[in-house]
């Protein structure tokens, strides 16, 4: 179920250590800084006398040496000269207005910027820098006006542009974002920042090969920086190239000697999961350097069960918060809404913290589910930290792990005297802090994946998610029925496609001389990522005569609709489907999974099991090719279940979300009566609704 791994894909805000107004282009260690190329004005208008001149730029280098309190005594000086013209004094007031923000004095920085704006009202950047501090509110609805007027009055200025696409980013409005940033590109090719934003857009909008090539520019201008390996590394994820992918992640992470690139750690551990070489062991280990390589030089001390003052009754209601950036649409929504509805709330109190930027209809849904919610995005982690210490939490359920604008760090600190981590993320966030993992035991048997975690597996009894699907088509038959031929399918993220996968495929129509197969996409919107994977399956034996490559189609229903298409779909290996296969099985396509090891090769095994459909796993990859013959050779069955699986769906523990909810309810006691010494292991028995 989770989708690629890319923490905080698009980067929210630049940094800002150069001047909004000096002229002068900061090295690459500050990229993003507020550096306009060329005046917006004529240069008279703008520059003060000479000295004043010579006196602003030692303050915008003292403050790039973050020397804050020499450089504002001197912008404080320098904007007091009643002799200066009001254009220079406009430039000074932005300076120091920067220099406000950046030393957490917002609100006097806003005004600053204001006095500034008085001064010149033509000053681009100045209405680009307002929006700025709105967007680090996260308050876009503010941002995009100053945004936008900003890039109207200054439409050359490259970090005036760039900030006016971080407010298309903040909005999941990528393709104008992209926009934006190609005008940028077309200005200064070897602008930095815009290039590591737009490669991250392009690989999310379904451009992987535009996204390695921005990637490797950034590597070409700025090698020793790691995020440019990052870049070009993300966007093999999404090409299917995952062994080069994850040699790119680990020249960017060996490169990250400041532990400052959280994405990079996090993006590299999550694409291991992608891996069908990686040994479980050794994912295990990299997820354990995470913490203690990274995160544990990035946090404070992580809070103790003495420094929580919680009433410590065992039997009151539970204060439970859901830390999430996607309380949105996204697939995690699907499977945790549920949840949220049916929480009995005499036992639980629902606090949500939505941590990311971008909110849509869903947004307003969940904060209607929550008794409390939290919007921030634009929060830092100590602020997020200090609102789940205000509201003394109890229980605090991590739904992200290592993907997208995850907030691990937070963990990290232990903000809450118990952790638990759920549905996002499919392993172990690695952290000491964490202290629960809930599952399955179909998905992580006992005694087979523990040692694999540094979380306590709690697994719960009736399985670990339920479904909650979006308005749907409505069935149609079999189209083996009218072909006379079984086609085969997988609507799978192409990184999951591996080389083991592509050779499941081979051996099913190898086996079955007439079947087709349909391979579906978002990536191959990317001409050059659809060739290399049709070359990469012709490879591996799949005959090209009989091999549909289909791009991504926009639309939930239109999406749903293509699974008329197929007969049967072929899950992916060692990462198996999660919202896809709960999908395919929604239109009546059975699907057959191969069992491995880990959790991310037994979350099959757990859907299937839940509808009682567990004739669909296979043990073995011949086993996997049998099942598929089975099936090609009983058309009227393949016909049946096209009516019969939505049924079993409806009456299966899948759909049961009175009982998960249960279930998570004791589980939460238990972990509550545990914590106070009481003796009670966090293992839930099976509860009824």
């Amino acid at each position: 179920m989770p989708g690629p791994p890319y923490t905080r894909p698009v980067p929210p805000i630049p940094s800002r250590k150069g001047s909004a107004s000096s002229g002068k282009v900061p090295p690459r260690s500050s990229r993003g800084a507020l550096a306009i190329r060329a005046p917006i004005h004529d240069q008279r208008w703008f520059q003060g006398p000479p000295q004043a001149e010579a006196d602003f730029l030692a303050a915008t280098n003292l403050r790039v040496r973050r020397e804050f309190a020499e450089a504002e005594a001197i912008y404080r000086r320098l904007v007091g000269l009643k002799s200066l013209p009001d254009g220079a004094r406009a430039r000074y007031l932005c300076d120091l207005a920067q220099l406000l923000e950046e030393t957490g004095r917002t609100d006097e920085a806003v005004a600053t910027i204001n006095k500034a704006l008085v001064l010149d009202p033509g000053h681009g950047g100045a209405y680009a820098f307002r929006g700025m501090v709105a967007a680090k509110r996260n308050d876009v609805i503010a941002a995009m006006p100053d945004l936008e007027k900003g890039y109207r009055l200054a439409p050359n200025i490259p970090w005036v542009m760039d900030l006016y696409a971080t407010g298309f980013a903040m909005q999941g409005r990528l393709r104008e974002m992209i926009e934006i940033c190609e005008k940028i590109l077309a200005i200064d090719p070897n602008y930095t920042n815009t290039l590591a934003r737009v490669s991250s857009a392009y690989y999310l909008e379904g451009y992987p090969s535009k996204a390695i090539a921005t990637g490797r520019r950034l590597v070409e201008l700025v090698p020793a920086d790691c995020e440019g390996y990052g870049k070009v590394a993300a966007g093999l994820v999404m090409a299917g190239k995952i062994e080069e992918a994850i040699a790119a992640f680990r020249e960017g992470v060996s490169r990250d000697e400041q532990r400052g690139n959280q994405s990079l750690w996090c993006n590299y551990v999550f694409t291991l999961h992608y891996s069908d070489v990686e040994e479980p062991a050794h994912l295990f280990s990299e997820h354990r350097r995470f913490a203690t390589d990274f995160a544990a030089q990035r946090v404070p001390k992580a809070f103790t069960d003495a420094d929580f003052d919680n009433d410590r009754d065992p039997n009151r209601r539970l204060r439970i918060g859901y830390l999430s950036p996607d309380f949105r649409v996204h697939s995690v929504a699907s499977f945790i809404e549920p949840i949220l509805t049916y929480h009995n709330r005499k036992q639980v109190e629902v606090i949500a913290f939505h941590v990311s930027t971008r909110k849509d209809h869903l947004t307003d849904r969940f904060r209607s589910l929550a008794d409390t919610f939290h919007a921030l995005g634009g929060a830092s982690d100590d602020d997020v930290v200090a609102k789940i210490r205000e509201d003394k939490i109890d229980i605090l359920v991590d739904l992200a792990g290592h993907t997208g604008e995850n907030r691990t760090l937070v963990l990290a600190r232990r903000p809450a005297p118990i952790q638990v981590t759920y549905l996002g993320y499919p392993g172990t966030t690695g952290l000491d802090t964490v202290d629960y993992r809930f599952t399955d035991a179909w998905a992580d048997p006992e005694g087979v994946t523990d040692a694999w975690h540094t979380e306590e597996l709690v697994r719960l009894p009736t399985g670990f998610l339920t479904f909650q699907p979006s308005s749907a088509p409505p069935l149609t038959g079999a189209p083996a029925s009218t072909n006379g031929f079984i086609t085969f399918g997988c609507f799978n993220n192409l990184p999951k496609v591996t080389p083991t996968t592509m050779g499941l495929w081979a051996s099913v129509l190898k086996a079955i001389p007439d079947a087709r197969l349909v391979v579906k996409n978002r990536s191959f919107l990317d001409k050059t990522t659809r060739e290399e994977t049709r070359v990469a399956l012709v490879e591996a034996g799949v005959d090209p005569e009989r091999l549909d490559l289909l791009e991504w189609i926009d639309g939930r229903r239109d999406h749903l609709q293509a699974y008329h298409q197929i007969d049967v779909a072929l899950d992916t290996y060692p990462y198996h489907g999660t919202t896809t296969t709960c999908e395919a099985l929604w239109m009546g396509v059975p699907v057959i999974t191969l069992a491995g090891p880990t959790h991310t090769s037994r979350v099959g095994v757990s859907l299937l099991s839940q509808i009682g459909a567990p004739e669909f796993v296979a043990e073995t990859p011949e086993e996997f090719v049998a099942i598929a013959q089975r099936l090609a050779a009983d058309i009227p069955a393949i016909e049946q279940l096209r009516h019969d699986l939505r049924v079993k769906m409806l009456g299966s523990p899948l759909f049961d979300y009175a009982t998960l909810a249960r279930n998570f309810e004791a589980a939460f006691r238990a972990m509550w009566h545990h914590w106070l010494g009481l003796d009670e292991d966090p293992v839930v028995d099976d509860v009824t609704a």
